[in-house]
């Protein structure tokens, strides 16, 4: 009787062990997966950033190419999407005492804005 026992108490160690070895590995999983969806996220935020510069950068070029025939107007609106999936959005915000406004850089529903004081 006293080795049915010993027998048994055995399988409950083995158990605990086993159990805890189970959540360590589901909290390591969890952990990975969630820098995974962090980086996802970085990296969406990145590319807007870098959407959003680019329409910066037009927007610019713009004014000044087109300076005498060009005059901005509060409302004004440019999109342009761009050849990797992301898009810009220009919107001029203030044309007195001098010209303001914001591109908006969106890639994959992440949205990022700079505003320009020209």
């Amino acid at each position: 009787m006293f080795k049915e026992q010993k027998g048994a108490v055995t399988i409950i160690i083995a158990l605990v062990v086993l159990s805890a070895i189970l959540l360590i590995a589901m909290a390591i999983s969890k952990l990975v997966f969630s820098s995974s969806e962090i980086e996802k996220m970085s990296y969406s935020s990145y590319k807007s950033f870098y959407s959003s510069e680019s329409g910066v950068e037009f927007y610019l070029y713009y004014l000044i190419r087109r300076s005498g025939t060009y005059t901005p107007v509060v409302g004004d609106e440019f999109n342009f999407d761009l050849a990797n999936g992301s898009s810009y959005k220009i919107e001029v915000v203030q044309t007195s005492p001098s010209v303001i406004f914001k591109s908006i850089g969106t890639y994959e529903g992440t949205k990022r804005a700079i505003e320009i004081n020209y």
